[in-house]
């Protein structure tokens, strides 16, 4: 898994705190399965997305 930085604003990390601790998960682990989603949503639609080689960058639009 690969770790990164997401930026938001503090009324936006509260809320989705909110909605974690509604969902008996961490915050880390519903901005995870929101991802997850939205990536099974847009390859339903477009069609599979090939994995990313470790030194190449996603095709940018």
């Amino acid at each position: 898994m690969k770790k990164f930085t997401l930026r938001l604003d503090e009324e936006t990390q509260k809320k989705l705190q909110v909605i974690a601790k509604h969902e008996h998960c961490s915050v880390n682990s519903y901005i995870i399965s929101l991802a997850e989603k939205c990536v099974r949503d847009h390859e339903a639609v477009h069609g599979p997305i090939p994995p990313a080689k470790d030194n190449e960058r996603p095709p940018t639009a």
